[in-house]
């Protein structure tokens, strides 16, 4: 099916480079609403971040927002647009849509598998899932396909499947585990994307603060997230090894911004 389109939806993402503190506290609440956490679990966590690194959290996002668009432009022969144009665009019923956060990285191959797999009475497809970070255990781990549980980026829906469910069913990936679950899934073997969960990444960031909302909590888990993932990066798998330059970008980031932490987070 080489006629196939294959897109990459980019989900919402800030303009890291010019946002300002008045401007974030306007937008957050609505993204902590989108994402079912408190109105001002963001724009806390913010706060606390700058008062704890001299790296502000928005340098931080920008920094892993660059690396994920490096990834993104090398990735052969697919389109790449912004969710919200996705009602725009003449996705057709054959074509394939996958989906991203502005951080995370797809295999530069990803459109290969997805141009030529069988179509014919598939409404989505997933593949195993490769978590780079995490707040604790290996630095680099993989976390087999389910069709009762589709992560970050690990799915992808045919052009039919988004014109009958819409893009708000399929567009988030906690929902769109719910919207697909009785839908056609067909399986894709292989890593074809992996989620960076560094420690500026929402769902890293609760966790790692849940008990100890503080500074040191914080330069903590960059610490463990350096140490884990350095240790990964000794012996990368042949599997992964289309992510290596952007793992090494990310802890390269990281280990220069722990340097920056204010004396009573150190």
């Amino acid at each position: 099916m080489d006629h196939r389109s294959v897109f990459i939806a980019l989900r919402q993402s800030p303009d890291w480079k010019s946002l300002t503190y008045a401007d974030f506290e306007k937008q957050t609440v609505e993204f902590c609403r989108l994402i079912m956490r408190p109105t001002d679990f963001t724009w806390r966590v913010v706060k606390l971040w700058d008062d704890t690194f001299s790296a502000s959290f928005f340098a931080t996002r920008q920094r892993m927002k660059e690396i994920a668009q490096a990834n993104l432009a090398a990735i052969v022969d697919v389109r790449i647009v912004h969710s919200a144009r996705l009602a725009e665009i003449k996705v057709q019923a054959q074509d394939i849509v996958c989906f991203v956060d502005d951080d995370d990285w797809f295999h530069p191959n990803l459109g290969s598998p997805l141009r030529q797999m069988d179509l014919e009475d598939v409404d989505a497809v997933f593949w195993d899932h490769c978590f780079f970070g995490r707040e604790e255990g290996a630095g680099l781990m993989v976390q087999p396909a389910s069709s009762s549980l589709v992560y970050t980026n690990n799915y992808a829906v045919t052009g039919s499947c988004l014109s009958k469910l819409g893009i708000e069913a399929v567009e988030q990936h906690w929902i769109a585990t719910e919207s697909l679950k009785n839908t056609r899934f067909q399986h894709i073997p292989g890593n074809w994307g992996m989620t960076n969960k560094h420690p500026a990444s929402t769902v890293m960031l609760e966790k790692v603060l849940a008990d100890d909302f503080s500074g040191r909590a914080l330069a903590a888990a960059v610490d463990s997230f350096i140490q884990r993932t350095e240790d990964a990066l000794a012996d990368v798998p042949p599997a992964f090894s289309w992510a290596e330059r952007s793992m090494q970008e990310a802890i390269a980031f990281y280990r220069q911004l722990r340097t920056t932490a204010k004396l009573d987070a150190r």
